[in-house]
């Protein structure tokens, strides 16, 4: 027995797909033919990922528009990473540019601003005096802060302790209490700083980035707020002084 003339066109018309191309991150169905092979089918595809062609530093991640997928795994070439950064946690700029000394006046929070490059949870902040040593003091705090937008800090994190910076040219590692409701998880590309506020009769003078020219230019890299007996909480962006010695420091999770 032979097959119909158009059993041919009746197989191929069961068989073919109905729904064109298949689109950059469509997700799979089952379909609703009750055909043999149901001709409204599809198949998973993967979504797009890093869809332009080059990538250069400060790019923010984007799946792109283009309607050919690129292989999920794919990976962009970057610039190499600077091998004299810290390998544990990340400082407020690089041991390169501490070449000067911060002499902060008693009750003066003195404040390092850096941006944040990685995402990481720190546990300990790491400051460093220089010549002079504290004599006196009555109260001693390391605080990282938050920045936001505008420019306004919020305290994630202390340690007090009136024993620290007593001995100049030596290495103060502390570990951090976080505050009430914050979380010292940093956020890669976020703006943070991080304060050091001495109380008494000498501060010790800090390892320090010399004062920069143009100190009120955004993003600010070092600022003073006077007035404090102890590390605040929050901080408006219009009660810090831009501009000064930027202390050196380091955040770290061990």
């Amino acid at each position: 027995m032979g097959f119909p003339p158009n059993a041919q066109a009746q197989i191929q018309a069961n068989l073919a797909p109905t729904t064109g191309a298949i689109a950059v991150g469509q997700p799979a169905g089952g379909g609703t033919a009750t055909t043999g092979s149901r001709s409204d089918h599809v198949h998973a595809f993967p979504a797009a990922v890093g869809a332009s062609s080059a990538s250069r530093r400060g790019d923010v991640a984007a799946d792109g528009t283009s309607t050919a997928s690129a292989r999920a795994d794919h990976k962009h070439g970057r610039e190499p990473v600077d091998g004299d950064l810290v390998t544990l946690g990340q400082e407020t700029f690089s041991r390169r540019w501490a070449t000067g000394s911060a002499a902060p006046a008693s009750g003066t929070l003195q404040l390092a601003y850096f941006t944040a490059r990685k995402a990481e949870t720190e546990a300990f902040a790491w400051i460093y005096s220089s010549t002079t040593p504290a004599i006196g003091l009555t109260y001693a705090g390391i605080g990282l802060y938050a920045v936001d937008g505008t420019g306004n800090l919020t305290l994630l994190g202390s340690f007090v302790g009136t024993g620290m910076l007593g001995a100049a040219s030596t290495q103060y590692k502390q570990a951090l209490t976080v505050q009430s409701g914050q979380s010292l998880a940093l956020t890669e590309g976020n703006r943070y700083a991080l304060g050091v506020l001495q109380v008494g009769t000498t501060p010790a003078n800090l390892a320090a980035a010399p004062a920069t020219a143009a100190p009120a230019v955004a993003p600010i890299l070092a600022g003073t707020v006077t007035g404090q007996a102890a590390l605040p909480t929050a901080v408006a962006a219009g009660s810090v002084t831009a501009g000064g010695a930027a202390p050196f420091g380091i955040v770290s999770p061990t």
